[in-house]
Formats: C-alpha cells, sequence, structure tokens
C-alpha cells in the first residue's frame, strides 16, 4: 500500500516526472530540478545525489519502483504512478501530468491557475504555442516528441513569474524553440533551467537570469556557451554537452 509516509517530500521528485521507464543517469536532471525547488537545499550536491541513490533504493524495497531489464533503469506502473501523483497533489503542490498530448489538447483553457507542477510531453504542437496563465507555477517540464518544428510565443513566460524550475526539451535536433522566447528573462524566480535536444542559435538572453544557480544544456547545436553566462553571479553548476557537432 502506498502511505503519504512514503511519499514525503524528499521521496515525491521520483514521481515528478511520471515516466513509465526511467532511466536512472537522467534522474540526475531531476535531481537538479528538486534542488532548484530547494527540496534538497540543506544538502551539498553530492550528498544530495548519495540521499537520491538511497531514496531509489527505498521506493524499490517497497515495491513503488522495479528494477529494470539492467541496472541502467528502474520501472513504475501506471497505477503507482497514478497513485503517487493524487497523493503529492493532496499538500501544497497540485500536479499536471499530460503525455501524448497535441496542439489540440494543450492548452485546453486559458488559465491553469491551481498548478504548480506540470509536466507535459506533445506528440505534435501548434507551431506557435500559446501562453497560458499560471501564477502558482514553480516547475515546468515540456518536451516535445515530435520531429516538426515549433515556437514558444515571446510572452509565453509572462504569467509563470514563481517557477523556480524549467526544463525544456525537442526531439532528435530539430528546428525546436527558435528562437528563444523573449518572456524568459521575466523569470526573476528561476533557479534550474535545463535545455536538451533543441536548436539554439542564440541564448544569450540567459544571462539576464541572474537567479540562476543550476543550468544545464545538452545537445542544442551550441558550439559555445555565450559569454553572457558570466553575469550568473549564483551559479553553482555548469553543464555543456553535446555528443553530436553543431550543423
Amino acid at each position: 500500500m502506498i502511505t503519504c509516509k512514503v511519499m514525503k517530500p524528499s521521496t515525491s521528485f521520483c514521481f515528478v516526472p511520471c515516466l513509465r521507464k526511467i532511466v536512472i543517469s537522467v534522474l540526475k536532471n531531476y535531481l537538479d530540478m528538486e534542488w532548484g525547488l530547494a527540496s534538497f537545499q540543506k544538502l551539498i550536491r553530492e550528498g544530495a545525489r548519495n540521499r537520491m541513490r538511497h531514496l531509489l533504493e527505498i521506493l524499490k524495497d517497497r515495491f513503488l519502483l522495479s528494477q529494470g531489464s539492467d541496472k541502467n533503469f528502474v520501472k513504475m506502473h501506471d497505477v503507482v504512478r497514478d497513485v503517487a501523483i493524487y497523493i503529492v497533489s493532496e499538500g501544497k503542490h497540485i500536479f499536471m501530468v499530460s503525455h501524448d498530448v497535441n496542439s489540440e489538447e494543450f492548452p485546453r483553457k486559458d488559465s491553469y491557475e491551481q498548478y504548480s507542477h506540470m509536466s507535459i510531453v506533445a506528440n505534435k504542437f501548434a507551431e506557435h504555442l500559446r501562453p497560458i496563465f499560471c501564477p502558482k507555477l514553480k516547475l515546468l517540464m515540456l518536451k516535445l516528441r515530435s520531429e516538426d518544428p515549433f515556437k514558444l510565443q515571446d510572452n509565453f513566460f509572462d504569467g509563470m513569474g514563481k517557477l523556480n524550475v524549467l526544463s525544456l526539451s525537442g526531439y532528435k535536433f530539430q528546428d525546436s524553440i527558435l528562437p528563444f522566447p523573449l518572456s524568459i528573462r521575466r523569470l526573476s524566480s528561476l533557479r534550474t533551467l535545463h535545455l536538451s535536444d533543441l536548436r539554439l542559435d542564440d541564448i544569450s538572453i540567459i544571462g539576464d537570469l541572474v537567479t540562476l544557480e543550476i543550468l544545464s544544456i545538452r545537445d542544442c547545436q551550441l558550439e559555445e556557451v555565450p559569454v553572457e553566462i558570466a553575469k550568473l553571479a549564483n551559479l553553482i553548476m555548469l553543464e555543456f554537452w553535446n555528443e553530436k557537432p553543431a550543423l
């Protein structure tokens, strides 16, 4: 039986992505996100990683996660995922998880005022995804699983002033989220930014995000980190990784 005692805040981050198959190495990115939400603010980074490994073992011991076919990933049953989201949403955090959506399903309405965490995995988005109003939103994960390019409108982040964690992911070097939305500079509380599998010719605007503590840029076809990142005086960790060369 899943209990609220088991699903305490320090454990619930493993369920935020709400994937059926979770690659353990990817959990590092989720840990960075929880750092941005201050869930591990009293731990040094390496200590937090050790804590993450310990939490994974706790969840497996309680049959909330199961070992995959190899040691590199774990699995979560759909029922466990749904119940976990329900439990963690009973408190002050309200989760929205929508996977396999398209532009007709998201956004479904103009306002998502109640949500504090949103995880959106889309098969197809409209080319210009319109803004949504999320005044309580702390964490946003937006991933496109389509070869079709799309662009976030420049004012997309205007209604997300309390956002602490932002993760944007594209699909295999397609022209996703190009150029970067100008409204990202209004995210005055952003602490963690994760960008992966995007084509971003210019991200110098990130230099305006002076509250950033963790910045992860993976496979975004950038030849070099922009000099504007030197403005980020609060930066604790910078990850820059390209498995494939820029075009």
